[in-house]
């Protein structure tokens, strides 16, 4: 059962397939300048151009570099080796003036370059550094060059500064008038680059968490992709999932829940993913950027592990796209790109491959536009597709509220092509792809404690007979090395052996031989160690009898393992002064929590456990979190 509410909620979208394409997109214009598209009536200005001064005419060779000043214009470079022979290169500076109302803007200065015998081998590099550009060229404006090849129409491309804050520049080998312009971006576009660049790195804070799961169920999280938190809802543990990134990523969420209840995603939507991607609208939840959910089960006659999963994939990465060239809040982005998503998901199946990626920005951008001009094929379409009339008209009216930004990158892609859209305005992607590309997959786990009472089992260690003594590791002990009575395992065979500088408790004595010892593992499926040439005084000894004494490792319902130690140990919590040693394994992972006992348990039975309200039942003292001590349910406990 799926429930669903609204709340606002910040949605940001990493865009993982644009960064892919600035990393391609930069690397191709830094070689030459991309073949513009051509630009739709009014996009492009109509100059008229004149010539300004006299030619400037510079000798050039095969094996020299090549550099010259333009005054009111900066710099045309050429590396060593550009030029094919010994000629000469013509720089003819220029000027042009446009009417008002064109998307792109000329009211700078230009070049035209000329070769005599000789021809390019190599780009060359056009820099607009003059200090005249600077005072002319706008602080929110992106700098273009209009080129005219062969005296045919003009086109657009985007002139790129080389470093940030450096002059805009043209890396070309086609020459005729080049002209700089540039087109005035609105503030969305200027800080689009800015915003997916800070949110590709950043994580989300987690909500407030009550905790207070119940004491039959445990958390363990093996992925930094979502915030975990554990709470009691009447008879059931609660487990909220909430991402930890701001962009879209699916959660898999584990049978057998009593609910699932997903945070501000409406019903329409659960039921069209689901048909779309066929998948289990009960089992796959797409959350937004900070989303979350919640998932209740109550507690299972007998103990389960219920696994869930956090991961990205091309069609997460597509919502997050949409969401990211829209623009818009959580549920005006899912309505007005799920149609554009669907209608381009089929770009992404090789994600994140450069091909997909810009195949899919260009269906997106386009096909959102088409979608808005022709609103009733739209709505036949997503009735076909979802069967939903309610979604096709609020769709509708999202997208529109996107209509300006769709627009304008529109006509930048029919300008320069979306190579040089995505390069020019997302350009600090790189590194947030390689940030986003270190999200993995990660698994996180809710353990339920069956109702059945949980029933101790006592057993007694007998190394020498039930088999350990033959698959134990056999070592010689340093000449040194000796034994005395154990502490934690105080029966008559019991010893604590000093081997070198380690010390072995507890280690039980081979019945036939005075100086061998069978010393315990540090787990339960370990391997016991088998030491020979151990000297001890067989007159000192404990009095215990085996299966009588204290207990010295236990297996906990969760699946931890707790083993005894000596020492002074922790400094002690209320309730629990005394520590008998440590828990590692299950809920408590590698590094461990603290085995604790209260007072006036030294003489109790079954030291050191805790009975029971049920006889066969006994628990250990666990400090689960700092200061935090519970009594967890022990499956079996040797002795």
């Amino acid at each position: 059962m799926i429930i669903s509410r609204r709340v606002t909620v910040v949605v940001s979208a990493v865009v993982a397939v644009l960064a892919v394409l600035a990393v391609a997109a930069v690397l191709v214009l830094r070689h030459r300048a991309p073949a513009a598209a051509p630009a739709a009536t009014g996009d492009l200005p109509n100059p008229t151009v004149r010539d300004v001064g006299d030619p400037i005419k510079v000798a050039v060779t095969a094996d020299q570099a090549f550099s010259v000043a333009v005054p009111g214009v900066g710099h045309v470079t050429a590396p060593a080796g550009s030029f094919s022979s010994t000629g000469s290169v013509t720089v003819q500076r220029l000027a042009a003036e446009a009417p008002a109302g064109s998307l792109v803007e000329v009211a700078g200065p230009g070049l035209d370059v000329s070769f005599s015998g000789t021809t390019l081998r190599n780009p060359v590099t056009v820099t607009f550094d003059d200090p005249a550009i600077r005072d002319r060229l706008p602080s929110d404006a992106l700098p273009v060059v209009l080129h005219r090849p062969g005296g045919g129409a003009w086109e657009a491309r985007s002139a790129l500064a080389a470093a940030a804050g450096g002059p805009p520049q043209l890396v070309t080998t086609d020459f005729s008038p080049n002209l700089l312009g540039w087109i005035k971006l609105p503030d969305w576009a200027r800080n689009l680059g800015d915003s997916l660049a800070d949110v590709a790195t950043q994580r989300t804070d987690p909500r407030p968490c009550a905790g207070g799961a119940p004491k039959w169920s445990t958390v363990s999280n093996k992925t930094t992709l979502v915030h975990l938190c554990a709470i009691t809802n009447k008879d059931r543990a609660e487990l909220q999932v909430q991402t930890n990134r701001r962009f879209f990523e699916w959660v898999s969420v584990a049978s057998g829940a009593e609910y699932v209840y997903v945070n501000d995603e409406q019903d329409w939507f659960r039921s069209a993913l689901a048909k779309v991607t066929k998948r289990d609208r009960d089992r796959e939840v797409l959350l937004p950027g900070n989303g979350w959910l919640s998932a209740g089960y109550k507690q299972p006659e007998r103990s389960e592990d219920k696994a869930f999963n956090a991961y990205i994939d091309h069609i997460s990465a597509a919502f997050s796209v949409g969401g990211a060239i829209l623009g818009l809040d959580p549920r005006d982005n899912v309505q007005g790109s799920f149609l554009t998503v669907v209608q381009c998901l089929d770009k992404l199946r090789t994600f994140p491959s450069w091909d997909s990626a810009k195949d899919f920005v260009q269906c997106f951008v386009e096909n959102s536009l088409e979608n808005l001009a022709n609103p009733q094929k739209a709505f036949n379409q997503a009735m076909g597709l979802f069967g939903e009339a309610g979604y096709a008209k609020e769709a509708e009216a999202s997208l529109r509220k996107s209509i300006n930004r769709l627009r304008l990158l529109g006509r930048l892609i029919k300008i320069f092509g979306v190579v040089g859209v995505i390069t020019a305005t997302f350009s600090q992607l790189p590194d947030a792809f390689s940030q986003w590309g270190k999200d993995q997959p990660g698994g996180f786990t809710l353990k339920l404690t069956g109702s059945a009472a949980t029933v101790t089992a006592f057993r007694t260690v007998d190394p020498w007979r039930d088999g350990a003594a033959g698959k134990a590791s056999t070592k010689a002990a340093p000449a040194d090395s000796s034994c005395i009575p154990s502490e934690l395992a105080p029966r008559r065979d019991g010893y604590r052996c000093f081997v070198g500088n380690q010390i072995q408790d507890p280690c039980f004595a081979s019945p036939s031989s005075s100086t061998e010892f069978l010393c315990t593992p540090d787990t339960t499926t370990g391997t016991w160690t088998r030491y020979t040439g151990l000297a001890h005084d067989p007159g000192d000894a404990n009095d215990g009898t085996p299966g009588k004494t204290d207990v010295f490792m236990v297996k906990l319902a969760n699946g931890a393992e707790c083993r005894r130690r000596s020492g002074s140990g922790p400094q002690g919590v209320p309730g629990y002064p005394y520590w008998v040693g440590g828990c590692t394994g299950g809920p408590f992972g590698s590094s461990g929590v603290i085995w604790r006992i209260g007072e006036d348990m030294g003489s109790a039975p079954n030291f050191p456990l805790y009975p029971t309200d049920d006889p066969r039942s006994w628990a250990a003292a666990v400090e689960t979190s700092p200061g935090k001590v519970e009594r967890l349910p022990v499956v079996t406990a040797w002795r």
